[in-house]
């Protein structure tokens, strides 16, 4: 629970900070560093999927990452 951060060397680098959903009420802090978003559902958990659904759906409509790219995983 919480997060984890790692940076990744590839001609520049790339940090990748992972947020579980339980931290949904800080995502938006984060919002401003965000060019890419992958988001990842747990498949096998189809009483989650609702709620993760709800996240994805805030996420998609905040301001600060309408220039962002999105992958969406389902797992």
């Amino acid at each position: 629970v919480g997060t984890d951060l790692t940076d990744i060397v590839v001609p520049r680098r790339v940090t990748v900070r992972e947020l579980g959903g339980c931290m949904g009420p800080i995502w938006p802090s984060y919002y401003g560093s965000c060019r890419c978003l992958l988001f990842m559902m747990d498949a096998a958990n189809p009483t989650q999927l609702s709620a993760s659904c709800v996240q994805l759906l805030g996420l998609l409509s905040a301001e600060e990452l309408a220039g962002a790219s999105v992958l969406i995983l389902f797992n």
